[in-house]
Formats: structure tokens, C-alpha cells, sequence
């Protein structure tokens, strides 16, 4: 073990002077800072050297009484520290994977000479490779090579700076972005293509599936169009078929906020579940989506892995966690509780789940006084994962809270801190429905209206079909008539179409023949189209309702369910209205 020992000395010798992360309060500090393997170098080497020089390791095992878990954490820096304190306090069934960023002058390098120190830790224990997706970018642009040409030499740099996929090491993938979420351009593409040049490597080295974080959203926003660009992407079957194929963990980033946990007088049943709806909502909502969403929903059934948040003294990019560091010690403690909680009451046989390790020194502490108090949060965290394995039928993971059912450690107030219940919303699938968007209009009879615009929606915001959309019009009046241009033929009824994946609308214009003689109004009749389950549906039926000489919105309007969805509660918008 002298070899192994010296080797750590000459690493983690020159850190000393950079172990305090100080800037600004994004993050896109994180990028600026200069990582290094531990905050703690001369302690950290003595911990490493003690458990690498173990005579022998217990070996992982699924034990009695000892719930399974993947564990994945993501290092911006500090990667050894967290390895080391991991490995001194390790539950004898959980494996264990840690990311290693890449070289800082070159991010298209893998970071050498760590690897290995991990996987020393013992055969729990298993080292990622960053893969840093924009650099990655930038040198397909550059060399002219393709995504799948940018995996296979990503690959290759692994296993030039000593990552072994065949010991358990593998690659991490840094980070599928919002645009991905979205489907702008190819960025869906060129992810998959990426991810299958990483998996196969051109047949240079052994297959090898990897992680992928995944951009999320804050705990604390406007949920209603990320909701609904959620639902386009998990219908994306084929996305996800190769998601499947190449991908071992999805590790979708949700750093919750302390803001959002630590509200005054709130139960720990009340904190756990809210918390639940957050760390685990991408599931959820997969779930709730039926065979509109099958293919995700069995892709994370086998990989979603929540990447919790652990980053402590952030103000924005990791959350929101500027609190004392007792306070971060029980916000840790109680996201492990709630993911074990889920875990083990979705019947899971094993549990997957991870944290992002970020620390920064917001409030200038003393360098010594920072190690002290980010230690003593990876202490709580390490402890909390081990302790939270125990059997525990009536309270799934409450060993993270405490022993003996004492809730030590998921407690603790920050007054203002108020749950949060919006997420709850993504237990349930939103349907995608008609609306009109265009402002209503009083129309005299015989004038033909200004362009009324059709739309589909999910949860009230703008939404793009998986497949075009037929619609059909009708008008509860014997004199209302329909057309797709201002100069006619105006018909009773009226064909349209919303384009499928894509923002679209439907416009088409309306006119009343000028009355006769007078007779008994027709009577109103709401809008209430009929719902269809067939592959390719028959064109919905979209109603105006009339009363004497003026066309006016339908009472009780409901918005109309398309026919892959479910229905949904009602939006009102109003179409032209005419009159003398």
C-alpha cells in the first residue's frame, strides 16, 4: 500500500490554498471554480489510506433487513472527500458512484489519476467520468465530426485517464439541457446519438450503459408550462427507447429549496410528502400519462434516479440553501427519508436516488471552520443513506431521521419557509384541450367575423400535439355559418386542422345570414363533444351556441379532451359574438 499512499500525497499537496469556494451566488461560479479532489486534503488521506488498506471488503449483498439502493452524487468539486466519507460510514447494500470532473483547461479530457482512487475505496464504490456536454459541443463544431464520433473519443479519454468500465466506472454526462426538455432543433438528436457512441464505443471497448443528468427546474416557480413541455417530451417514444438502450441512470437534477422544507409547525409527514412531489415528480407525471407515456414511464420504472441536493450556502443554481449548517444537516437527512419513503412504498425492490455535492463559502468562513461544517454535513448525509436501509415497514427510510423513532435530524424551522403544493399536480396528467385565443367580438348579422383562432392546450398554456389534430366546427344556429377565409364558401360546419408537433393554431371566420321573420329562438345548447380512443380519431367537434340574433359562449363550456389524453377542467374563452 506504499505505492497506493504515496500517490495520494502527491495529488492532494498543492490543495491546501484552494480548499475555500468563495463568488458570487449563481451557478455559473461553479464553473469558475478551480476544483480539487478534498477541502481536507491531510484528512481525507488519512481516511483513504485507512480504508483502501483494508484487508478485506464486505462483499455488497442484498441482506435481510437492508433495503438496496444506486446511489449516484454529482461532484463539482471535493469528489475524494465525499468518496472517503461515503466509504467510512457505507451501507453494506448500496453501491455507490461518484463523478470526477473533467480536466478544467481541456473539458474534453477526462480528469486522470482519480479513478482508480475511488474504485480502492472498495468494490462498492465506482468512478464517473464528466462528460461536459457543452465543451463536447463546441468540438463537434470545430472538428466537423459527428455526435456519435464526440462519444466514442469521449470514451476513449476515459480509458486513457484510467476509467475502467470493466471494474464498474462509467460515464456521466453533464447535463441534458433545457433545450432538450423542449425539442428545440436536433438537440434531441444529437443527445442520442452522443449517448450511443458513449454506450458502444464503436466497439473499441465494452458496451457500457451511463448516467445522464438532466437540467431541472427550481422548487419555487410557475409550474404550468414546464408541465406541459414534461408531457410532450415523455411522449416521445423513441427518445426514450434509446434512453433505455443507453442509459443506466437518469439522474434528473431537482435541488430543492430549503424555503420549501423547513416551514414552522408543518408535520415531518407533511414535509416528507411535499418534498416527494418535488424529488420525484418527473416519475410521478410519467406515470400518471397512461400509454400516452408507456415507454418513459418504463424507462424510469428501471433508471430514474432523483439528484437530491446536498450543496450547501447557495443562493440560486443549487436551490436555495444560504442556512445555518445544522439546518443543512436535517434538510439532507430529510430528502433521504423521503426518497427511501417513495421507494419503498412504490414496491420497488431497490432504490436509486443521489445528491449533488457543491460546497461554497458564502458567509466567508475561515477555511478551517468551512472543512469543519461541510464535513459535518457529508457526515450526516453518508450516515443518513447507511441508517435509512433498515427495515421499516410502518415508516419506509425514517432511520435517516433519527434511531429508535426519534426524530433527530428531519426537523428544523427557517420562519417564513412555506411547503410547497403545486407539485402535487404532476401525480396526475394534464389533458391537452381546445381554447380560443382570439378576444371576442360583437359582429352585426351578414358581416363576416375577424379571425377567430383555434389552439390546443395542456394546463391552460400553448402545447404541440404529438399528431395533427383534426377538428370540426358547428353552430348551434340555423343561420351561422363557417369558412377558412374571409371571401367564403361559408358552411354550416367547418374542417380544420392543428398541426402536430409543433405551436399552431386553426383560424377560420364566421358569418349569420341577416335575420327573417321572426321566430322562436333556437334553444342554447352547450359545447360538448363527444371523445374518441381510436389511433386515428374522427375530427373533433368544436359548438358556438346562439340566442335569438346574438352568437354568444357556450354556458358551462368545457374544454375539449384530445383523444389521447384524459379530460380536464374548463378554460373560457369565447368566440365571436353578432348582433345587429
Amino acid at each position: 500500500m506504499l505505492r497506493v499512499s504515496g500517490g495520494l500525497l502527491v495529488v492532494l499537496a498543492g490543495v491546501v490554498a484552494a480548499a475555500v469556494l468563495a463568488g458570487p451566488a449563481d451557478a455559473a461560479d461553479a464553473a469558475r471554480v478551480t476544483p480539487v479532489p478534498s477541502l481536507e486534503p491531510r484528512s481525507t488521506r488519512s481516511e483513504w489510506q485507512r480504508l483502501a488498506g483494508r484487508a478485506t471488503f464486505r462483499p455488497y449483498a442484498v441482506e435481510a433487513g437492508c433495503r438496496p439502493v444506486r446511489a449516484v452524487f454529482y461532484a463539482a468539486t471535493d469528489w475524494l472527500r465525499l468518496a472517503t466519507k461515503l466509504a467510512a460510514t457505507a451501507s453494506p447494500c448500496a453501491q455507490y458512484y461518484i463523478s470526477v470532473p473533467p480536466v478544467v483547461g481541456d473539458k474534453t479530457r477526462s480528469r486522470p489519476d482519480q479513478a482508480w482512487r475511488i474504485r480502492a475505496l472498495g468494490p462498492s464504490f465506482h468512478a464517473l467520468a464528466e462528460i461536459h456536454y457543452t465543451t463536447w459541443q463546441k468540438w463537434v463544431a470545430s472538428t466537423g465530426s459527428s455526435w456519435y464520433q464526440a462519444g466514442v473519443e469521449a470514451r476513449r479519454r476515459m480509458a486513457a485517464a484510467g476509467y475502467d468500465v470493466a471494474a464498474g466506472d462509467t460515464w456521466a454526462v453533464n447535463e441534458l439541457s433545457s433545450a432538450v426538455r423542449r425539442g428545440d432543433g436536433a438537440r434531441r438528436a444529437e443527445i442520442r446519438d452522443l449517448l450511443r457512441g458513449l454506450y458502444d464505443a464503436a466497439g473499441e471497448g465494452p458496451p457500457a450503459k451511463g448516467v445522464a443528468f438532466v437540467v431541472g427546474i427550481g422548487q419555487r416557480v410557475p409550474l404550468a408550462t414546464y408541465k406541459a413541455r414534461m408531457q410532450e417530451w415523455l411522449q416521445d417514444t423513441a427518445f426514450w427507447a434509446d434512453m433505455n438502450a443507453y442509459v443506466s441512470d437518469w439522474s434528473q437534477e431537482v435541488y430543492a429549496d430549503v424555503r420549501s422544507y423547513a416551514a414552522p409547525g408543518a408535520p415531518t409527514a407533511s414535509r416528507r410528502d411535499a418534498l416527494v412531489d418535488y424529488l420525484r415528480h418527473p416519475d410521478l407525471l410519467a406515470a400518471g400519462g397512461g400509454a400516452a407515456s408507456g415507454t418513459a414511464n418504463a424507462f424510469f420504472a428501471n433508471a430514474s434516479s432523483a439528484l437530491a441536493n446536498a450543496a450547501w450556502q447557495w443562493g440560486s443554481g443549487f436551490g436555495w440553501t444560504l442556512v445555518p449548517d445544522g439546518l443543512m444537516q436535517q434538510f439532507v437527512s430529510a430528502q433521504v427519508y423521503a426518497l427511501r419513503n417513495h421507494g419503498a412504498r412504490s414496491a420497488g425492490a431497490s432504490d436509486r436516488f443521489g445528491f449533488a455535492w457543491a460546497p461554497r463559502n458564502a458567509d466567508a468562513l475561515l477555511a478551517s471552520d468551512f472543512s469543519r461544517r461541510t464535513g459535518a454535513v457529508l457526515d450526516r448525509l453518508s450516515a443518513a443513506v447507511r441508517d435509512s436501509a433498515a427495515d421499516n415497514p410502518a415508516d419506509p427510510g425514517f432511520g435517516a431521521c433519527g434511531s429508535n423513532g426519534q426524530n433527530t435530524w428531519c426537523a428544523g424551522d427557517l420562519e417564513g419557509a412555506t411547503l410547497s403544493a403545486g407539485w402535487r399536480s404532476f401525480r396526475a396528467w394534464s389533458p391537452t384541450t381546445l381554447a380560443f385565443v382570439s378576444p371576442p367580438q360583437a359582429v352585426a348579422a351578414g358581416v363576416v367575423s375577424a379571425p377567430v383562432s383555434l389552439q390546443a392546450q395542456v394546463a391552460g398554456v400553448p402545447a404541440k400535439p404529438v399528431a395533427p389534430v383534426a377538428v370540426t366546427l358547428t353552430t348551434s344556429s340555423p343561420t351561422g355559418t363557417f369558412a377558412a377565409s374571409a371571401a367564403g364558401p361559408f358552411t354550416p360546419t367547418l374542417a380544420v386542422q392543428l398541426p402536430g408537433g409543433a405551436f399552431g393554431t386553426a383560424q377560420f371566420f364566421y358569418r349569420t345570414r341577416p335575420p327573417g321573420p321572426r321566430r322562436s329562438p333556437p334553444r342554447p345548447r352547450a359545447w360538448s363533444p363527444g371523445r374518441s380512443s381510436s389511433p386515428s380519431p374522427a375530427p373533433l367537434r368544436c359548438r358556438c351556441v346562439s340566442t335569438r340574433r346574438r352568437l354568444r359562449s357556450c354556458p358551462g363550456r368545457r374544454r375539449r379532451s384530445l383523444p389521447s389524453a384524459s379530460t380536464s377542467s374548463a378554460t373560457r374563452s369565447r368566440p365571436p359574438r353578432s348582433g345587429r
